[in-house]
């Protein structure tokens, strides 16, 4: 029979020596390092440390003004070089009327920069606002100093659609010589178009376009004759228009009554 082995209990193995010493070395450096990086954050956020000294404003600004801006900027400046809020100072700046878009980033160690892009009005909004070309409206303090552009009105909320109108509407009547002076909504949704020179359409609430085209097919026509020239032409009819006539020159009446009939808007 043969006979069982028998197996001595082993030892338990101890760690080597140097396993030993990397851990406590490692634990070493935790001990200093965590310290020391709670340290370092703490002094970053410290709002008496690396303070923002400068501000500079770039982009071609014709209505804005840098000092103003560089005021604003410095209201709205809460932290240090790493902590300021840039989200909370481009918010700011935007509210500014004539800001369209701006950017902000910083420069070591205590500059911000920011990239300002002006608003460019497309047309005048109503009695004393601007509007540009995405039919967002803005209402600056000095928008009277802009000169040359039509006026454009309508119900609240009707920009961007009256903008896109407008667009079609210049383009077709350019290549016929003629500009937009206003154009808008009235109180009935109606689309109503004077031209510089006080020649008043009125358009309707829908086929707008077509009835314009209809009115520039005859225009050539309605302007031959020498004693009197159209003052409105009603094109809200399937076909064909109606016509008020005024004597060659005279502009005052019509003006008036377009005035008077838009006055709400």
């Amino acid at each position: 029979m043969a006979r069982a082995t028998e197996t001595q209990p082993q030892a338990p193995r101890l760690p080597q020596r140097p396993a030993v010493m990397r851990a406590m070395a490692m634990l070493g450096v935790l001990l200093v390092v965590v310290p020391l990086a709670s340290f370092g954050l703490d002094y970053l956020r410290d709002p008496r440390h690396l303070p923002l000294r400068a501000i500079r404003v770039t982009g071609d600004l014709r209505h804005l003004d840098r000092g103003e801006l560089e005021a604003v900027v410095a209201g709205a400046i809460d932290g240090n070089f790493f902590t300021v809020d840039m989200a909370a100072i481009r918010t700011r700046v935007r509210q500014l009327p004539w800001v369209d878009q701006v950017s902000i980033r910083r420069a070591w160690p205590e500059t911000l920069i920011m990239q300002v892009t002006e608003q460019v009005p497309l047309a005048r909004w109503g009695k004393s606002a601007l509007v540009n070309a995405r039919g967002e409206v803005f209402a600056p303090e000095s928008s009277a100093r802009v000169k040359g552009l039509a006026q454009l009105y309508g119900p609240p909320g009707s920009a961007p659609r009256v903008v896109e109108f407008y667009g079609l509407a210049r383009a077709r009547l350019q290549a016929a010589g003629l500009q937009v002076g206003r154009l808008g909504l009235d109180g009935r949704r109606d689309w109503v178009l004077e031209l510089r020179g006080g020649i008043r359409l009125a358009l309707g609430q829908d086929g707008e376009v077509e009835r314009l085209d209809r009115f520039l097919g005859a225009y050539p026509q309605l302007v031959k004759d020498a004693e009197r020239e159209p003052a409105q032409v009603d094109l809200r009819y399937a076909q064909g228009f109606a016509v008020s006539w005024r004597p060659r020159g005279d502009q005052g009446s019509a003006t008036a009554a377009t005035k008077a009939k838009e006055g709400s808007a």
